[in-house]
């Protein structure tokens, strides 16, 4: 019989996308893109609950310290043929808004209009979205925002 993966909980899945990113779980949270995520996998990729599912449980396993996990993580998710896509096309979905199933895709499936606005790309590079949030009045004359750096860039 084969091994079912149930669907991550949203708080396990908010788990996994932040150890995924590196940014922290109240960043994930503040998105309010969650739901549409975990819906969009949930549908469309069992392996990405899969891997979401994998990671909540090594967050478990180590009560939350990152130091244990992102190792585990390394082992148990980016070394394993089963997950790394997957791991990398949830990954990929958080930071552009858009599903790519594979990486020979040539074009990802945007989720919606909000989901490109709240990619983590644009904090990550200190950067509004482009064409959907204006700096402001002058803002093309003042230096750009330090980005926020993920955790575990380096």
């Amino acid at each position: 019989m084969p091994h079912v993966i149930d669907t991550p909980s949203l708080s396990e899945f908010e788990i996994a996308s932040s150890v995924l990113t590196g940014f922290d779980i109240v960043d994930i949270q503040a998105t309010g893109m969650s739901n549409e995520y975990l819906d969009y996998v949930t549908d469309h990729a069992p392996a990405a609950n899969a891997v979401a599912v994998v990671i909540a449980n090594l967050w478990a396993h180590y009560g939350g310290n990152l130091d244990e996990i992102e190792p585990a993580v390394e082992a148990k998710v980016w070394s394993d043929p089963s997950f790394s896509a997957a791991a990398r096309a949830l990954t990929v979905l958080w930071y552009t808004g858009a599903w790519y199933p594979d990486a020979d895709s040539a074009g990802g499936t945007l989720l919606s209009a909000a989901s490109y606005q709240q990619g983590l790309m644009w904090p990550a590079v200190g950067t509004k979205p482009l064409g959907a949030r204006p700096g402001g009045y002058a803002s093309w004359a003042l230096p750009p925002a330090s980005p926020t750096v993920a955790r575990g860039a380096r």
